[in-house]
């Protein structure tokens, strides 16, 4: 996804600063509307497009429930219960 947005950047962007201006944009609105900056609530109705549309928001939400909802968390509860 990053090699693509930013292949179009390069593309549409008649030189270098106007493309390296366009990308520092990209990378800035997808880290704000993925959900490492500002979370759900936190972005305005109006907005919210952007954050179900941001494939970091998908990656996230996967990190986040495979590290919480994984069994290590049980196991690490049952030991400290047996101690």
């Amino acid at each position: 996804m990053a090699s693509g947005l930013f292949r179009a950047i390069a593309a549409l962007g008649r030189n270098m600063i106007v493309a390296n201006t366009f990308g520092s944009f990209a990378v800035l609105t997808l880290l704000a509307l993925g959900g490492f900056i500002l979370s759900k609530k936190d972005i305005k109705s109006w907005w919210i497009w952007g954050f179900w549309i941001s494939p970091l928001m998908y990656g996230q939400n996967a990190l986040m429930v495979n590290e919480f909802l994984g069994n290590s968390w049980h196991n690490v509860i049952f030991l400290n219960l047996q101690l």
